[in-house]
């Protein structure tokens, strides 16, 4: 296991055209570490270049504080995952996990001992002389992932490992990968662009928008506290509403929004460390973290009208319009009696389920204005 440090790494591929942007990060040795964004945020472009792939514009890559950045690819013992797994057809399942080692001029039996164990911890030892053409998706790119680990890598990277798959596979195939990466105790730098899928198998996530990192923390910390609206918005669903800040009371931003809602909250995200009265801002708030109620609360309620319910099993969510014209998302565990399509209700909102963005931001939504 080893430790990974970027330091102000950037990527120019023209004097226009900067994929990644000076950032930096660590990860710890034997931790999973996210990169998540949408595509052409420059997530995949970081893995190359850690990978020996892409040569840096600037900056430095290091593994136990030892320099990797001009190091060619074989040289850097990595294991890599591609979107595509790349197996040789013409060969065995043992072949292909084998062939790395091969290459490297292993002795028969060690290949044969590495193959094994690594064939074993993927639960795959049966399918040691099988082409890949007889096994599942699943199968195969637990084989992806046996390959880049039987010659004990110091890093593992994995790029958009699951996008193959359908949906109900890739939620099973990312429990395994975890469960591997756990048992393997390695470094593991993992790219997607699936908020499920980063939040339920990372350590530390890092969310990338135009080449920066714009937050970088536990799964937890970047769901509950996005530190601005891009995050928030691209990580699970979204609630903004226009308001506007009447001032502080108690430890809670006193808001208004419409001219007839009147809200308390808690805590402010990102720079919204401070708002002036009547300055306008953005609510923001996760649509689990709302409810519906038939009963005005004074402080936690907005009056609505629900104009979508759609039943999803273990969740029922709710589509409501305020008064304001704005739409806003409820998620519940349970489907409400005598709330239905077309009938008036109240939101509710705890002062602490919200935060405060600068108005400014709200160009940056990607629903735009």
């Amino acid at each position: 296991m080893v430790n990974l440090s970027v330091k102000n790494l950037t990527k120019e591929f023209t004097s226009e055209t900067r994929a990644v942007d000076s950032i930096n990060f660590s990860v710890p040795a034997g931790s999973l570490f996210t990169l998540l964004g949408p595509s052409g945020c420059g997530k995949t472009t970081t893995l190359r270049m850690i990978a020996g792939l892409e040569s840096p514009t600037a900056g430095q890559i290091l593994f136990d504080d030892e320099d990797y950045t001009n190091f060619p690819p074989h040289r850097r013992e990595i294991g890599m995952v591609f979107q595509s797994y790349a197996l040789f057809p013409h060969m065995t399942v043992f072949e292909n996990v084998a062939y790395g080692l091969r290459v490297r001029k292993t002795k028969n039996a060690e290949i044969r001992e590495r193959v094994t164990r690594v064939m074993e911890m993927v639960g795959l030892a049966h399918t040691q002389e099988r082409k890949p053409s007889q096994l599942s998706g699943g199968q195969q790119q637990r084989i992806a992932l046996a390959r880049a680990l039987v010659y004990d890598p110091k890093i593992l990277l994995l790029d958009e490992p699951l996008s193959n798959l359908d949906a109900k596979l890739r939620v099973y195939m990312r429990e395994e990968i975890r469960k591997i990466q756990k048992k393997a105790g390695i470094t593991t730098i993992y790219v997607t662009h699936d908020q499920e899928e980063a939040l339920s198998i990372s350590d530390l996530i890092a969310v990338m928008h135009s080449g920066k990192i714009s937050q970088l923390g536990k799964a937890h910390d970047v769901y509950e506290k996005p530190n601005s609206v891009p995050v928030a918005d691209f990580i699970g669903k979204a609630n903004f509403l226009e308001v506007t800040v009447l001032g502080t009371e108690d430890g809670r931003h006193q808001v208004k929004g419409g001219g007839e809602y009147r809200l308390g909250v808690k805590f402010s995200g990102g720079e919204a460390t401070a708002f002036t009265p009547e300055e306008r801002a953005l609510l923001f708030f996760r649509p689990e973290k709302a409810a519906l109620s038939k009963e005005e609360i004074p402080g936690k309620s907005l009056v609505c009208k629900v104009t979508n319910l759609l039943y999803l099993g273990e969740t029922v969510r709710y589509t409501v319009r305020l008064s304001t014209g704005e739409e806003a998302f409820i998620s519940m565990n349970r489907r409400l009696e005598g709330i239905e399509e077309g009938a008036s209700a109240y939101l509710l909102l705890e002062p602490g389920d919200g935060i405060l963005f600068p108005y400014s931001q709200k160009a940056l939504l990607k629903r735009g204005n």
